[in-house]
C-alpha cells in the first residue's frame, strides 16, 4: 500500500486520496458494520469517475480486500477474519493515507486539523456549511467550498475553514502567476451572507454563536 500511495502523491491525485481516506477511516470507525464494506461502484457516477481516472485507486482498494461482486459494486471480504484482526489492517492504511496528504496538500491538512471533526454523512445534528466566493479574484470568484459541521460547532469554526480556503485559493492564484503575485496584495475582509435567511449577513459578534442558534 505505500507504494500504491506513492504513486497517487507522484501524480498528484489529492481527490483520490481523499476518497481512500474517507472509505478507510469509515471502515476504521465502524469496522463490523457490513454497510461501509460494501462501495456502490455501480450506481455512484461520482465514485465510478474517481476510481476509473486512476488504477492506483483501484489498487489500493484491492489491497485492502475489496473486489468486483456480481452486482458490479466493490465489497471488502473479511474472508473469515474477525473484526479485531483486521483493526490494524485499517490503522496502517489510514496512517498511510494520512501521511499521503500531508506531502500533497500540507497546508491544507493543516487547515483540516484546526477545524472540528467532520460528521458522517447525514448524521444527527449535523449541518452542511456551503460558501460560494464572489469575489476576491478570477480564480477566487464562483468558487464553492463546502463541508460537514456539528450543529454543536461555532460560526468561527466555519470563519476560520472559509478564510483558510480563501488563502489555499489564493496561493494556487500565486503559485500560477507568481510575477503578478509580488505586487497583487488578497483582500483580507469578507463578509458571510445566509442566502436561506434573506441575505443574513454575520458579523463578529455572531462568531461565538453555535450553528444551530444561528438557524
Amino acid at each position: 500500500m505505500d507504494q500504491i500511495a506513492r504513486n497517487i502523491v507522484d501524480k498528484e491525485l489529492a481527490p483520490v486520496l481523499e476518497l481512500l481516506k474517507t472509505v478507510v477511516t469509515n471502515l476504521h470507525n465502524h469496522p463490523g458494520d457490513p454497510r461501509y464494506r460494501r462501495l456502490p461502484y455501480s450506481t455512484n457516477r461520482k465514485l465510478r469517475a474517481m476510481l476509473d481516472s486512476s488504477t492506483d485507486g483501484q489498487a489500493f482498494l484491492m489491497a485492502l480486500g475489496y473486489s468486483m461482486d456480481k452486482t458490479g459494486d466493490l465489497n471488502l471480504d473479511l474472508k473469515g477474519r474477525t473484526v479485531d484482526a483486521v483493526r490494524p489492517l485499517y490503522a496502517r492504511a489510514l496512517s498511510i493515507l494520512v501521511q499521503s496528504l500531508d506531502q500533497l496538500s500540507p497546508q491544507e491538512t493543516a487547515l483540516d486539523r484546526s477545524l472540528p471533526s467532520q460528521p458522517e454523512e447525514g448524521a444527527a445534528g449535523s449541518s452542511s456549511v456551503t460558501v460560494r466566493f464572489v469575489k476576491g479574484g478570477p480564480k477566487l470568484h464562483g468558487t464553492v467550498i463546502a463541508r460537514r459541521f456539528d450543529a454543536s460547532d461555532t460560526l468561527q469554526h466555519v470563519m476560520t475553514w472559509t478564510e483558510g480556503s480563501m488563502e489555499l485559493t489564493r496561493r494556487g492564484d500565486r503559485r500560477d502567476d507568481q510575477a503578478a503575485a509580488a505586487t497583487d496584495q488578497p483582500e483580507s475582509q469578507y463578509q458571510l451572507v445566509d442566502r436561506a435567511q434573506r441575505n443574513r449577513a454575520f458579523t463578529a459578534e455572531d462568531a461565538n454563536s453555535t450553528l444551530q442558534s444561528l438557524g
